[in-house]
């Protein structure tokens, strides 16, 4: 072994060796007759982008590898500079969210909880949104 080799330690991989493992898995994920694949915080998703977020949270961290198209990573808004930064990330879509941003949760409704399930409220409450807050209000339906 050259000597200026051994002191230079082991060459990083680069954004090109990140995109061609996520195309392996495409077509792996392909020949499996998967649409895709979904990978969360763990080995996987640091072998395909080279990012490990600082802290595994209940915020939603993953990456998509489709079939077709381009892999995307989402990621919560505070997050986003850590994960632009990993040098596999060049190449992927990056889309962040803030907490209280979910288009879809309810706004100014009211649901019951299904039959059978463990309720956090009394019997007889249901919880519902007020669309100025990001929180469910439990109270007693009407």
């Amino acid at each position: 072994m050259d000597e200026d080799a051994a002191s230079t330690g082991p060459i990083p991989f680069t954004a090109d060796d990140f995109a061609a493992r996520r195309a392996r898995a495409a077509e792996v994920g392909r020949e499996a007759g998967l649409a895709g694949l979904l990978m969360t915080p763990g080995p996987d998703l640091m072998y395909l982008t080279g990012y490990a977020p600082v802290a595994i949270t209940e915020r939603i961290t993953m990456l998509v590898i489709p079939i077709t198209g381009d892999p995307t990573m989402i990621v919560p808004k505070l997050e986003r500079p850590d994960a632009e930064n990993a040098v596999g990330a060049a190449g992927l879509q990056l889309v962040d969210w803030a907490d209280g941003s979910d288009p879809t949760r309810p706004r100014g409704g009211c649901w019951r909880e299904p039959e059978g399930t463990r309720s956090r409220t009394r019997r007889g409450r249901c919880t519902c949104w007020d669309s100025r807050s990001s929180f469910p209000s439990p109270h007693t339906c009407h």
